[in-house]
């Protein structure tokens, strides 16, 4: 098995679930730990970031992140997985639903929002996947939970009996694209359901430089690794970074709470960087306090 840090901005297609995506890339690069950061669904597409060696201490981080997708939601029909690869539930005549309507409903979607998520989802009910639990038959109750969407726009409107639009949303980790398209049908009374999602970003790894499987092969073939890893130091380019001296250095990576002052960081989140500019862990900053806790340590040669 290969040595490798890093974090790897794939592509999954369609019909595919995230798990098997992952299991098939690190079978293809020869590595044993690796995770993902954060589940897309089985038919939807987009960007979904592979996080390699000691970057899979970033899970937690990565769940901070907002993420933007773009799709398109069908009006007038509802389904039991609230995507139009599930089992018809309701079918209306919606053809009297104009955009004019789905602008003055969406401000309702901006911002704090309470959102149950799917029956058919990874969230775990008592241990299990309420997907499983749902393809069994047995009732399952998620819990609502408080979600943000940053920004909705409204691409495109086609009208007709079943009505669709074209969306973008940025939003904060864990909200449900198919519990948006459930609820708006929902509130206008006919009923909705996604027909199409895409993952256009997590945070600052993007669609368009996003890896299919194949270039993955074809980097690993040629041993061009660095091509396709993006660093920590990189990818965490958003939070600020410290050097720390050699002794407090070695505190910090055993890690011991250190003291700690700064001219300028007025607390939070910072990258501890070694004297070679590599990631060493990330720490939180007490300013009143002048202190810094790790908070992850990166056990990188």
């Amino acid at each position: 098995m290969k040595d490798l840090t890093g974090i790897i901005n794939v592509y999954k297609p369609p019909g595919i679930t995230s798990f098997a995506l992952l299991s098939f890339v690190k079978k293809v690069i020869g590595v044993k730990k690796a995770g993902h950061g954060g589940i897309i669904d089985f038919m939807a597409q987009g960007v979904l970031p592979l996080l390699i060696g000691e970057a899979t201490k970033l899970t937690s981080l990565l769940l901070l992140l907002p993420k933007e997708y773009e799709g398109e939601i069908t009006l007038g029909m509802e389904t039991d997985t609230h995507d139009i690869w599930g089992k018809l539930t309701s079918d209306k005549d919606a053809s009297h639903i104009t955009l004019k309507d789905v602008e003055a409903l969406k401000e309702k979607f901006v911002g704090k929002i309470k959102q149950i998520p799917p029956k058919f989802s990874a969230k775990r009910v008592d241990g299990k996947r309420a997907y499983e639990l749902a393809k069994r038959g047995e009732e399952v109750q998620l819990k609502e939970r408080e979600v943000e969407i940053f920004q909705f726009d409204i691409l495109n409107f086609r009208s007709g009996k079943h009505p669709k639009f074209d969306f973008r949303i940025l939003c904060s980790s864990g909200t449900y694209m198919r519990s948006v398209a459930r609820d708006i049908g929902r509130k206008l009374k006919v009923g909705g359901t996604l027909s199409y999602l895409v993952r256009t970003a997590v945070g600052k790894l993007e669609l368009k430089d996003s890896l299919h499987l194949d270039d993955i092969i074809n980097y690993t073939k040629a041993g061009n690794f660095n091509e396709m890893l993006m660093s920590i130091e990189d990818f965490l380019d958003f939070i600020p970074r410290v050097a720390l001296p050699k002794r407090k250095l070695f505190l910090f990576k055993t890690g011991n709470q250190i003291r700690f002052d700064h001219p300028y960081l007025r607390g939070g989140y910072v990258l501890v960087l070694n004297s070679r500019g590599k990631a060493v862990g990330i720490g939180k900053f007490f300013e009143g306090v002048g202190e810094l806790k790790p908070v992850r340590i990166f056990n990188i040669p």
